[in-house]
C-alpha cells in the first residue's frame, strides 16, 4: 500500500489534513440519516455500517473465505460468477477495516482477509489517532465509516486475481457531517495455501485535494460526464452545419459564462461570415478521472475528447452551392480538448443538472 504523504507531516498531522480536506467534500447530514448507500448507482448493494460490539468479536469464517479454486484458473478476465464472489468478500474486507479503525473489530479480523505486511503495520497507528481524536470529541473526528468497492478490470494472471477498484468511502463526523472521497487503488489477490489473501493494495490516489494528479470516478460518474461532454459538442456541431438555429438559451450546459462564449463566438462569427461547415466531424470521448479539488460543489470529472476531421475543413456560403476549403485544416487533422465537467451532487429522485465546468485544447494529433 503506497500512501502520499504530506512533506513534513507525521500520522496525526496528515489525519487531520485529511479529515479536514475531506470536510470539504461533504453533504450535511443527521446522525439519524446515514443510512451509507454507495453513490455510484452501479455499485454493489448497499452495505449498512454496523456496530459489531466489543473489538475482539469474532466473526463467522465462512464470511473471510472465497471458494474459488487457484488451478482452475485461466489466465485473462475472470467469470461474472469469480467476480462477485470477490466483490461481496472485498466488500467484507473494507467493513471490517472500518470498524478496526474505529476499534470495533481486532487486527486478526483485518489479517482474516489481508496478509499486506505494509498495510498491517500501518493500520494500528492509524487507529490509534483516530480514537484519540473521537476520545477527545475533536471536531474533525469521525465516528463512523462505510466503504464500497467499484472493482473494474478483474482478470485472472498466474493463480491471481488483480482488479482496479475505484473504492468510495463515507465518514460520518462528529458533528453529524458526512465526507465522500474516492481511493483509486489496485488490488491483488492470490491464495497463499491455507486460503486467499489481499496480498497487495496499491492506492494510486488517496482521493485528497491536496495530492497531485486526478483522482478516479466510478462507472456512473463517467457514463453521466461522457453524456453532458457529448451533448455539448454534438451541440455545437449542430450549430456548425447550421448557425441560425443558434440563439440566446443556446448551451446552457455551461456553468461559466465565460467558457460558453468561446463556443458561442464561433458560432457567431460564422454568421457574420455567412458560412456553414458541410465537412464530416467524427468525435471520440475518453472520461480520464474527477478533478479532487475542484469537486466542491459538485462532481468534477474530466472527459478527453478528440475531433477528428477525415476531409478537413469545408464550408459553404449562404445561398451558393460554391464549396471552399479551408486550406489550413488538411484532411485526417484532429485536435483535443480537456472538458471538465460538473455533476450535480443530488440523490437518485431528483433529476441532475450535469454541466461544463471547463474546455482547455490540449493539441493536435490526438487521433
Amino acid at each position: 500500500m503506497t500512501w502520499v504523504p504530506v512533506r513534513g507531516c507525521g500520522v496525526r498531522a496528515r489525519i487531520l489534513l485529511l479529515v479536514a480536506a475531506m470536510a470539504a467534500l461533504l453533504v450535511a447530514c443527521s446522525d439519524d440519516s446515514f443510512v451509507p448507500e454507495p453513490l455510484d448507482d452501479s455499485a454493489e448493494p448497499s452495505q449498512d455500517v454496523v456496530d459489531s460490539g466489543a473489538p475482539d468479536s469474532v466473526i463467522d469464517p465462512s464470511t473471510t473465505e472465497l471458494d474459488i479454486d487457484p488451478d482452475a484458473l485461466r489466465d485473462g478476465p475472470v467469470s461474472a460468477e469469480i467476480a462477485a464472489q470477490v466483490t461481496t468478500w472485498f466488500n467484507e474486507f473494507l467493513d471490517t477495516r472500518d470498524r478496526y479503525l474505529l476499534g470495533k473489530a481486532t487486527l486478526d479480523e483485518v489479517a482474516r482477509y489481508t496478509s499486506d505486511r505494509v498495510l498491517l503495520a500501518q493500520l494500528p497507528e492509524l487507529q490509534s489517532v483516530y480514537l484519540e481524536l473521537l476520545s477527545l470529541q475533536n471536531i474533525v473526528a469521525t465516528k463512523e465509516f462505510a466503504s464500497f468497492t467499484n472493482p473494474e478490470n478483474m482478470t485472472a494472471t498466474r493463480g491471481r486475481i488483480i482488479f482496479d477498484d475505484c473504492t468510495e468511502v463515507q465518514s460520518l463526523s462528529v458533528l453529524d457531517i458526512v465526507g465522500f472521497k474516492w481511493v483509486d487503488q489496485q488490488i491483488t489477490v492470490a491464495e497463499d495455501g491455507t486460503g486467499w489473501s489481499i496480498i497487495l493494495v496499491d492506492v494510486l490516489h488517496d482521493g485528497e485535494p491536496f495530492t497531485s494528479g486526478l483522482g478516479c470516478a466510478p462507472e456512473s460518474f463517467r457514463t453521466r460526464a461522457a453524456a453532458v461532454t457529448q451533448a455539448v459538442m454534438e451541440e455545437f456541431r449542430g450549430y456548425q452545419q447550421d448557425p441560425t438555429t443558434f440563439g440566446d438559451d443556446s448551451f446552457d450546459e455551461f456553468d461559466d459564462r465565460a467558457v460558453r462564449d468561446v463556443f458561442a463566438g464561433a458560432v457567431e462569427q460564422q454568421l457574420s461570415e455567412g458560412i456553414s461547415v458541410v465537412s464530416p466531424e467524427e468525435l471520440r470521448y475518453t472520461p480520464v478521472g474527477l478533478n479532487v479539488p475542484g469537486s466542491l460543489l459538485g462532481w468534477a470529472v474530466v472527459v478527453d475528447v478528440c475531433s477528428y476531421r477525415p476531409e478537413g475543413l469545408l464550408y459553404q456560403l449562404d445561398g451558393s452551392d460554391e464549396i471552399i476549403e479551408d486550406t489550413t485544416i488538411e484532411p485526417g487533422f484532429s485536435l483535443g480538448y480537456r472538458v471538465t465537467t460538473l455533476l450535480d451532487q443530488v440523490s437518485e429522485d431528483i433529476s441532475a443538472t450535469d454541466q461544463i465546468l471547463l474546455v482547455e485544447v490540449t493539441g493536435e494529433d490526438c487521433w
